[in-house]
């Protein structure tokens, strides 16, 4: 009945435009009279889907882990410091990590394709404060302050107590892709990091005939 659904659009019941998993879609005849299969009188070759259908599938499959973060001073090894910029980043990997998910027909003739890419981090910290950047930069010697667009300062130490907990937060756009060369907005996810206890130490400093 139909040799090529890419030339010919057959349209569902509900006004969607589907695919079948070759292309084709037949059509049972009985003395020259067309015959309904399951009340339809044209039947997809392997299979029907819609491209809402596969975007929808290829969403719910995209499972992005959690960031892998970086700080400097790192506050497990050597403790952050009270009134000095502490560095954050997101590791390059993560934030360039390029995370997908495709749904397709059993031939893989028909598919979309879930694309992420990211758009802030947010870091929390246990003291109630939290900074809103993107990936950041790692930490180089010599850079100075002015080296990084991410950086908390603390103005407290962790001094008598466990520490506090930080968390970052990464909020990625998500894209659709498909076999029919669209694009299409998909909403956004994140993902946290899971919680890490840090220490900040405080200089102690002894002022001396005003100096």
């Amino acid at each position: 009945m139909v040799a090529d659904d890419n030339a010919r659009a057959i349209f569902g019941p509900e006004g969607d435009r589907l695919f079948s998993d070759t292309g084709r879609w037949l059509q049972f005849e009985c003395n020259g009279q067309a015959q309904a299969v399951n009340g339809q009188f044209v039947v997809p070759e392997g299979g029907a889907v819609s491209i809402a259908d596969l975007l929808e599938q290829a969403y719910n499959q995209l499972d992005p882990p959690s960031p892998v973060w970086s700080a400097s001073p790192n506050g497990t090894t050597v403790a952050m410091v009270t009134q000095l910029p502490t560095w954050l980043w997101i590791d390059d990997g993560y934030w360039n990590g390029g995370f997908t998910a495709r749904a397709s027909t059993p031939s893989g003739r028909v598919w979309a394709e879930a694309r992420v890419h990211p758009l802030s981090a947010v870091w929390e910290f246990g003291d109630g404060s939290t900074v809103r950047c993107n990936a950041g930069s790692a930490y180089a010697p010599g850079a100075g302050n002015g080296g990084s667009s991410c950086t908390h300062t603390f103005r407290h130490s962790t001094a008598g107590t466990s520490g506090i907990s930080l968390t970052v937060t990464v909020t990625f756009a998500v894209e659709g892709v498909t076999s029919q060369g669209t694009t299409v907005a998909l909403g956004e996810l994140s993902r946290t990091s899971a919680p890490v206890v840090v220490q900040v130490a405080e200089i102690q400093a002894i002022e001396t005939q005003g100096r």
